[in-house]
């Protein structure tokens, strides 16, 4: 290959990544959320099975850990596995989460990610307890497991909503909206943050920035 092909190439190269790189710096949110997330699924998998699950117990925000003022599960849970595959759901959320951060940027993205999270957790806390006290529920439910990015993600995706085109809007929110509510009326508790993470999404969407024309560039 000749000079000139070299610098042509190493060129192309540099052009490319002029391209990608403002991208790239833009979802840095998105990358280290999912490097983390990667980085304690490979340690925890290292404990065996009864390490992760007592590390698994100490993250959850169940009753039990919020009652006795364990606070710091309402961020630490959003970092631990529920045991699930992570290869199955993590280009997912990596997506979804991206598309955020571009959209609102990394402010509006943990805002998002967080009244998602903290917020449905806080609410199903509320309800489990007055469950519990009227004897709906067994007290043993105070101990059940409740970690994972799902609350987060289920609020990021109803946040989505306000950048829907308005045509299609009201089936986005009813075509989610029936699938949380189907879930949840035949599932446990966890199936109720979900609804209630989407609704505090949806409320929010309207807060953050949304794209009012869609273009042939956005949809890509």
């Amino acid at each position: 290959m000749s000079d000139m092909g070299v610098d042509n190439t190493v060129l192309s190269v540099e052009k490319r990544w002029a391209r990608v790189a403002p991208w790239l710096a833009s979802l840095r949110i998105t990358a280290l959320y999912a490097v983390v997330l990667v980085s304690l699924e490979v340690v925890l998998a290292q404990l065996g099975s009864q390490k992760r699950d007592a590390v698994v117990s100490q993250m959850s925000t169940n009753l039990h850990n919020l009652s006795h003022g364990h606070f710091s599960t309402l961020i630490g849970s959003a970092f631990v596995s529920d045991g699930g595959d992570i290869v199955a759901w993590l280009p997912g959320l990596v997506c979804l989460l991206a598309l955020a951060e571009l959209l609102w940027r990394s402010e509006g993205l943990l805002i998002a990610f967080a009244i998602g999270h903290i917020g449905a957790t806080l609410l199903v806390a509320v309800w489990l307890t007055f469950a519990v006290l009227v004897g709906w529920l067994p007290i043993s439910i105070a101990h059940a497991t409740d970690v994972g990015v799902s609350y987060g993600a289920v609020s990021v995706l109803g946040a989505l909503t306000a950048s829907i085109p308005s045509r299609w809007r009201t089936a986005w929110i009813g075509w989610w909206l029936g699938i949380a509510v189907t879930v949840a009326s035949s599932a446990d508790f966890t199936a109720i943050g979900h609804v209630l993470a989407l609704l505090l999404g949806i409320g929010l969407s309207y807060r953050l920035r949304s794209i009012v024309s869609w273009t042939p560039l956005h949809v890509a």
